[in-house]
């Protein structure tokens, strides 16, 4: 904690100070503090009449020495308190986690055992948890890709993703006599900006993507007759004028066979490691944060009983 005492004011004389609690190294200074017996005063040069300094800390004015103390201490332990329950937070998230994958990893080897397939849809039930979240989303929390096999595994996408054999479908197969027709019908101009920029000005250039490429449809753009839209705004507005069959962003993969299920667990037991890993390391944290509180909080009794005997000592002897 750096520049905490921000400036110093004349507070009055020695005696005045010393009776409203205050401490003083020397006339009109700060630094250690001194009981202020007589043969002191004449050692440092002062008198009862001597002017003191007081302090100013986080924009409050007339601060003794031991109110700037107090006012150091509570805010160190209100610091020490914030980050305490901020890592108390992360280690409850931490143990959700933990719980959700012991529990998905009960239902792969059930799945297993039964030889059925793994629905990504499937409530992951842990005790005392509303709303459970499903496989998908214990999978994607904790940055599991599932590794799917064969054709028909294909990975989930999210966003405006699209495979290239999809955006080569969509715009020069299964909807192209849709397109003619309502290009050659409709007489709103972006309609047939739309069909125009699919059927002569996209086409062929969307050929050029293999049907394994994962193309992100809203940062492809490509402007045609002063259209200035990307891929994926040109396919929405098609698919909700004209019925387009656009694909982006639903699930290719449903469930897990069984023989990417070995995998998946092999997955889930490194992320649960992992996870053990940081909970300890976290617990660590946490109790040398508790400790330093608890010796936050024992400087400030400490520091205001030796300020309250040393004002009853500075008093007795003015």
């Amino acid at each position: 904690m750096t520049d905490i005492i921000t400036s110093t004011s004349l507070y009055g004389t020695l005696e005045e100070f010393a009776k409203r609690g205050g401490y003083v190294a020397g006339t009109g200074g700060a630094g250690s503090l001194h009981s202020l017996t007589e043969a002191l005063l004449a050692k440092l040069g002062a008198s009862s009449s001597s002017p003191v300094a007081v302090y100013s800390y986080n924009g409050v004015d007339n601060l003794s020495m031991n109110q700037l103390m107090m006012a150091i201490c509570l805010e160190r332990g209100n610091q020490l308190e914030l980050q305490t329950v901020e890592l108390m937070e992360k280690m409850t998230d931490t143990t959700g986690r933990l719980k959700r994958l012991a529990r998905l990893e009960e239902m792969v080897l059930e799945a297993q055992e039964a030889g059925t397939s793994l629905d990504l849809s499937a409530k992951v039930e842990v005790s005392g948890e509303s709303p459970s979240k499903t496989v998908k989303e214990v999978l994607d929390e904790n940055g599991i890709t599932i590794q799917f096999s064969g054709e028909q595994g294909r990975s989930p996408l999210s966003g405006y993703q699209m495979y290239g054999s999809d955006i080569s479908d969509a715009a020069m197969n299964t909807n192209i006599a849709m397109l003619n027709q309502l290009y050659a019908t409709s007489v709103d101009t972006e309609t047939r900006e739309c069909c125009f920029w699919m059927l002569w000005g996209g086409g062929s250039w969307m050929l050029s993507f293999s049907g394994d490429v994962v193309v992100d449809a809203s940062t492809v753009t490509h402007s045609v007759n002063g259209l200035d839209k990307s891929l994926a705004q040109i396919l929405e507005f098609l698919e909700a004028e004209a019925g387009v069959d656009v694909k982006w962003g639903r699930e290719y993969a449903s469930s897990v066979s069984s023989a990417d299920m070995e995998q998946l667990l092999t997955d889930i037991e490194a992320k649960m490691d992992s996870l053990n890993t940081v909970s300890q390391e976290d617990m660590i944290d946490l109790q040398a944060l508790v400790n330093k509180r608890d010796q936050t909080y024992t400087l400030l009794s400490n520091a205001s009983k030796l300020m309250s005997n040393l004002s009853l000592s500075i008093v007795n002897n003015l």
